[in-house]
């Protein structure tokens, strides 16, 4: 950065905006269809909002304040910069208008076309007065480290949603505002996740609902026939996209695993508790069901459903999961058509002196997950009806933020040295939730029924290296302390705390050479320390 501030982000955040704007005045500028039910179904105003509340959030908290200081003695100049305060004022009280017209479906169609309007006309002018009156004086009065500390709380208001605000903000900028953009907003670690996951997922959204439905290719006439074609893998070579319904939609792994299923073509339907819309979450349609209620699930897998990937977490009731699978996977029976359970590495227990054990080990279960070897054979006994089923063994996941590394992370800030549990050679395996999610759409297309696969990508990382990092991110210095397995239970209680005690290495080497499945994110370590938990030192390898 030169002694001058860059204001490219700031200028690309204005263009964006811009963009946005042209697009929420042709919507609200018509009477077909229905302006309100455009925005409350599409991502266009919900992108839009959480754009503009991290800007002028950033500017609130750390630029205002910092030229208030250094303009102090210059009444005129205060003058701008308590007027563009106001109208971030304003503008937000018309958004929380908006959304409030939106929840009410008494509202006007002519007071909510008020409203917008004035949204559109109210920010437009906001925008020319900024660049006009007030960023000349930040470009001219502003010192570096002002202007870096607000460069900080920009960036991470934006990276809190990253994988949609970044794609948002460079949607058509050209190439030198993007890599300029991306390089001050994203850890250099995080281009290529940008690139490959995070705008082919942005591009499949119809933001303001402007695109015409694509047509569905017809399906083909012997798919259904088990008995000329067999139970075999179905792929998105051969052109065969398929509907498949996902339970778990809305959590950590499935947030991903519907993004690569979309992103691999297919059409996700969401199984959720909410009937409330998601247009944000860019899949193909919703069903409402809850699997901690096997009857409602009656009527989920409809016909034309291809395969169902069953995310959600256990209920801690065998009964109770055992139905939930009986109510997804009998639709399928006789058909071929996939059925993709989840499990976890936890079944296996602690695997000892064993190096990376296979799929062929037996199973030793900790208490925590007691039962669930007996629903992943009940899954596996689908194959016998004619369903592709398999089950997929996730090791401890990681990235974007989440997974049980966020526990270390947490537990070393708020206890203010990094920990971890049980003894001190523990050794978790490990994978990335993007890795992971590849892994799923690789199953979902392409495994045998009757398959069983380990979602791990490093067989046994040592949970002290993984605390030392956990540690680093939460600003704490200092060798880890191990927690011993009763204070844990304690913390955790006993169940969970036996789980993140287990000392495992557990292999992948069918998933790699059957399924070609690569996982390419950084290892766990690396993820902590390139910024997706939070702030790092700068020279953080």
């Amino acid at each position: 950065m030169t002694d001058a501030p860059d204001l490219t982000v700031t200028y690309a955040v204005h263009e964006a905006l811009r963009r946005e704007l042209r697009h929420l005045g042709r919507v609200t500028g018509r009477t077909e269809p229905d302006p309100r039910e455009v925005l409350r179904t599409t991502a266009g105003w919900t992108l839009l909002r959480r754009a503009l509340d991290a800007h002028h959030g950033a500017e609130d908290e750390a630029l205002w304040p910092a030229l208030r200081e250094v303009l102090r003695g210059r009444p005129l100049a205060l003058v701008h910069l308590e007027a563009i305060e106001a109208e971030h004022a304003l503008l937000a009280r018309l958004v929380e208008e908006i959304d409030r017209a939106l929840a009410d479906p008494w509202t006007s169609a002519e007071l909510f076309g008020e409203l917008t309007g004035s949204l559109v006309t109210g920010l437009h002018g906001h925008l020319r007065h900024e660049e006009e009156a007030v960023l000349p004086l930040v470009r001219a009065v502003l010192d570096r480290d002002r202007w870096e500390h607000f460069g900080r709380v920009h960036a991470r208001r934006i990276l809190v949603d990253a994988a949609r605000l970044l794609p948002w903000l460079l949607d058509g900028a050209d190439r030198p505002t993007a890599s300029a953009v991306l390089a001050q907003l994203l850890p250099a670690s995080a281009h290529a996740v940008y690139a490959r996951r995070w705008r082919p997922a942005y591009a499949l959204l119809d933001r303001w609902g402007e695109r015409a439905a694509p047509a569905r290719p017809p399906a083909p006439e012997d798919r259904t026939s088990p008995t000329e074609r067999g139970i075999r893998p179905r792929s998105t070579e051969d052109g065969n996209v398929m509907k498949i319904l996902l339970t778990g939609a809305t959590g950590y792994i499935g947030t991903a695993v519907a993004e690569h299923l979309a992103a691999a073509g297919h059409q996700v339907v969401a199984l959720t508790r909410d009937p409330a819309p998601r247009p944000d979450r860019g899949w193909a349609a919703q069903v409402v069901g809850d699997t901690a209620d096997p009857a409602s699930l009656a009527g989920a897998v409809t016909p034309d459903v291809e395969a169902v990937v069953h995310l959600a977490p256990p209920s801690t009731d065998a009964e109770v999961d055992s139905a939930v699978i009986e109510a997804l996977a009998a639709p399928l029976r006789g058909t071929g058509r996939p059925f993709v359970y989840t499990s976890g590495v936890w079944v296996l227990g602690p695997t000892g002196e064993a190096q990376e054990v296979g799929e062929d080990a037996p199973v030793n279960p900790v208490a925590l997950v007691g039962y669930r070897p007996l629903i992943e054979r009940q899954v596996l006994a689908e194959a016998a009806e004619g369903v592709r089923a398999a089950v997929v063994r996730p090791g401890i996941v990681y990235g974007r933020g989440g997974g049980i590394p966020a526990i270390l992370v947490d537990r070393a800030r708020g206890e203010g040295s990094p920990e971890y549990y049980g003894e001190e050679g523990v050794r978790w395996p490990t994978v990335h939730v993007d890795d992971l999610a590849a892994l799923f759409v690789a199953v979902v297309e392409r495994a045998e029924a009757g398959s069983l696969w380990h979602g791990v990508a490093e067989a046994a990382t040592p949970v002290r290296e993984l605390a030392v990092a956990a540690g680093r991110v939460a600003g704490v210095e200092g060798e880890p302390r191990v927690v011993p397995a009763e204070q844990a239970a304690a913390l955790f209680g006993p169940l969970f705390a036996d789980a993140l005690a287990l000392d495992q290495s557990i292999g992948s080497d069918a998933a790699r050479t059957v399924l070609g499945w690569k996982p390419a994110e950084l290892d766990v370590v690396a993820e902590l320390l390139s910024g997706s938990y939070g702030p790092v030192p700068a020279d953080a390898a």
